[in-house]
């Protein structure tokens, strides 16, 4: 401590300053070392100041006051009556209920230390005298004194006195109170652990309080002070008096660092105070240093029941935050997992977590399969699996299969209502879709469970045609049906199934498809094939292997249809075709009139005669064609109108001379039609 001087004496031998020496417990000239001893007027004073102070200390005001009567009897100057008027005047001021008392206080105390600092601002020897005087036991009067001096900021007092004081002493928990102030004023830790020692004279709670909210623990050893600190008064009594809301408030505000916060979470832990664990949690993560520190937090927070909806909160925050750390998500749940600690997780929050941007498909993954030993109904793992299927696009499709390998692992199934959504109206996996599709069925989807899924699919897909032909193939190829209805309407549709239909595109083409459809047990109506061919306009748009895909069932052709194929469609095949048509024809050949320009004149004909006026294929077809045609009934010979008139068919044809096509003349000379019998 700094060095206690006295200047109103000086040495009697050289005029020497004195200063006081603790060991020998009096004054002695700095310069030739003479104690030199301070005569004591009036011993009983002292005792009576002593008295006076302890009085104070344990907030007995009006005894206090006693005393100081008695001593300003003795003598009302002395440095022992001056400073029970300080103490006793600064216990009222720190006592005083409303203004006008703290008014009176405050004037009484200035007046009191005016005096003091008139006469005894510098430690003399009748000051240290006194203090001498109030031998063992007086530890509340010298706790009274070190607050007193500290708050007048007089130091060689302040000193003086902390020499004489034996803080495990004091009786007073109030003083021991201010003690603590003292102490954090100073930064004195050494006095701060002697008071907080004193167990059995101190308020833990006040103390508590007071530790947290102002004992600095920057740096290493403050913290540890602070640590040991919290150690020494926390007990069950003063954490559940101070209540949760308190605690919860420390460790969100305070910059202590972790350490000291962790300490007070295991001292309360040890106590029946049930904490906000959901607040505290995400109080103290935002501090840990490392996954260590992250499971100690849990782990001191799970000491305890924690209730449902607490561990629920801090799952959802961990899976549905990003920025979260996927190091700590997984050090979550791994805890979880590993104590057993599981909670209902609503399709909702999982959802929520695999839309994250900032978490790896590999991380995805890890997640669910943690995921999949909690308690999760079916009907939530059927959500996640239709709402990830369905909805997430923040996933590349490459990523998205990997995740769906998980889901359908972590599923019961896919619904049925899931696969339609899919399949008919996404396309989230673009070119991929597919194989998506492949791996439900491979999951043991049924066509049975959605017998209309393909033709609905056909009728109003979302996809680009090379993804469509890719998704149709694998549909068929599973075994799904398609409505007749819906058959009717795809083989009339212009476009091919998929883009360029060719046998090298590697898509699939119509004719396979219906192939695929009937072979699943697709009844393909009886008036398709005539719907079909009652479309083809021009030979560019006629599909041959369609046409014998669609043969293969039952069919019927109507006579204008049939008409229309014959006149107007190239068919390499059309020799055979047309007895197979004919063999269906609904209706009769014969009633057909046809209508046509024939170098600029206007005809009517029958089906017979227009073809071959109007077809200019091979000999070998017309000529099996028109065998075909007459076998149905219909007659080379049947006179034909011009403009109106009617005339002889062979005399058109003889009129028209070279015009005719070769062909068409050798055959009507083969059906005889120029001969008279």
């Amino acid at each position: 401590m700094a060095e206690a001087r006295f200047t109103t004496m000086t040495c009697s031998k050289c005029g020497g300053s004195l200063y006081y020496e603790e060991e020998k417990k009096n004054w002695r000239c700095k310069y030739c070392g003479t104690y030199v001893t301070v005569p004591v007027k009036d011993p009983e004073i002292e005792g009576i100041a002593r008295q006076a102070l302890i009085e104070v200390a344990n907030g007995n005001l009006e005894k206090a006051h006693e005393w100081l009567s008695e001593c300003e009897k003795k003598d009302h100057t002395k440095v022992a009556t001056i400073i029970s008027r300080m103490c006793i005047a600064m216990e009222e001021l720190l006592r005083a209920s409303n203004a006008a008392e703290r008014e009176k206080c405050t004037s009484d105390l200035k007046t009191y230390m005016q005096q003091f600092w008139t006469k005894y601002k510098v430690l003399g020897p009748e000051e240290t005298h006194l203090y001498e005087s109030f031998g063992e036991d007086s530890a509340d009067a010298f706790a009274v004194l070190v607050n007193l001096f500290n708050f007048m900021k007089l130091e060689d007092h302040v000193q003086f006195c902390l020499k004489k004081l034996n803080a495990y002493e004091v009786r007073s928990v109030e003083m021991n109170g201010r003690l603590l102030g003292v102490a954090l004023s100073r930064k004195d830790g050494d006095l701060f652990k002697q008071v907080l020692s004193n167990t059995a004279h101190i308020d833990r709670k006040s103390a508590l309080r007071v530790i947290l909210e102002k004992l600095n623990a920057d740096g290493e050893n403050a913290a540890v002070l602070k640590t040991e600190c919290i150690n020494r008064v926390a007990d069950s009594s003063a954490i559940e008096n101070i209540g949760p809301h308190y605690f919860a408030n420390y460790f969100e505000k305070s910059a202590d660092p972790i350490e000291v916060k962790m300490e007070l979470l295991k001292v309360i832990q040890e106590t029946n105070l049930q904490l906000d664990t959901k607040r505290v949690f995400d109080a103290l993560k935002g501090g840990v240093k490392d996954n260590d520190q992250l499971v100690a937090v849990l782990d001191a927070l799970y000491k305890k029941a924690v209730i449902d909806s607490d561990t629920q909160g801090i799952l959802t925050d961990a899976l549905t935050t990003e920025g979260e750390s996927e190091e700590q998500l997984f050090t979550i749940l791994s805890f979880m997992a590993e104590r057993k600690i599981f909670t209902q997780l609503g399709s909702k929050v999982i959802l929520q977590f695999l839309s994250r941007k900032d978490i790896s498909a590999e991380g995805k993954c890890k997640l669910l399969y943690y995921l999949n030993s909690y308690p999760i109904d079916n009907a939530v793992r059927n959500s996640v699996l239709k709402g990830y299927l369905c909805e997430n696009a923040v996933d590349t499709p490459e990523d998205r299969r990997k995740i769906l390998t998980f889901l359908l692992k972590f599923a019961p199934s896919v619904s049925t209502q899931a696969m339609h959504q899919y399949v008919e109206n996404c396309t989230i996996d673009g070119k991929g879709k597919a194989a998506v599709i492949k791996m439900i069925l491979e999951e043991g989807f049924k066509p049975s469970f959605a017998r209309d899924l393909l033709g609905n699919y056909v009728k109003n897909c979302p996809d680009d045609a090379q993804t469509k032909g890719e998704v149709v193939r694998t549909l068929s190829e599973a075994g799904f049906q398609v409505d007749p209805a819906i058959l009717d309407e795809y083989v009339t549709q212009s476009q091919p199934v998929s883009g360029e239909e060719t046998p090298d595109s590697g898509q699939m083409q119509k004719k396979d498809f219906i192939e695929a459809a009937m072979q699943n047990g697709t009844n393909v109506n009886a008036d398709t094939l005539d719907h079909y061919l009652a479309s083809v306009q021009s030979t560019e748009d006629f599909d041959s292997e369609q046409v014998n895909a669609l043969k293969a069932s039952t069919y019927v052709i109507k006579a204008t249809t049939f008409c229309n194929y014959l006149l107007n469609i190239h068919d390499p095949a059309k020799t055979q075709n047309c007895r197979d048509f004919v063999a269906a024809i609904e209706g009769d050949l014969r009633t057909l009139v046809i209508n046509l320009t024939y170098n600029n004149e206007n005809l009517a004909v029958n089906l017979l005669q227009a073809y071959l006026l109007m077809c200019n294929e091979s000999y070998d077809t017309m000529s099996s064609v028109a065998q075909t045609l007459i076998g149905a009934g219909l007659n080379l010979r049947q006179d034909i109108k011009k403009g109106g008139t009617r005339i002889k068919f062979r005399r058109f044809i003889k009129d028209a001379g070279d015009q005719i096509s070769p062909n068409c003349t050798r055959i009507c000379r083969e059906n005889r039609l120029f001969s008279l019998f």
